[in-house]
């Protein structure tokens, strides 16, 4: 798989703006369901069983929470000399290094 290494001197609110709004949709969405909505029961194919609407969107909102996380941890990687870098991932790292 092609991998884009993030660029240090790019700025993190490239990636985290055009999130934020799309979390903001769903925030925005969900807001507007009713209480049956809410209560609505489905049947998800790759968690093999039924699950409510509320159940769903709390994952999805608890889930959405590490993403900022884990791009704030990969631009502090990026900055970082391949020599460290190695230290903390056991592997060589094929990065250059950044003035």
């Amino acid at each position: 798989m092609d991998q884009t290494e993030p660029d240090p001197a790019e700025s993190i609110d490239v990636i985290l703006d055009p999130y934020a709004a799309a979390r903001n949709r769903i925030i925005v969405t969900l807001g507007g369901l009713s209480p049956e909505e809410w209560a609505t029961i489905f049947t998800h194919l790759t968690l093999s069983g039924t699950i409510s609407v509320k159940w769903w969107a709390e994952r999805v909102i608890e889930h959405s929470t590490d993403h900022p996380h884990n791009l704030w941890m990969i631009k502090q990687l990026a900055s970082v000399t391949p020599h460290v870098r190695e230290r903390f991932t056991g592997a060589p790292s094929a990065v250059p290094a950044h003035s």
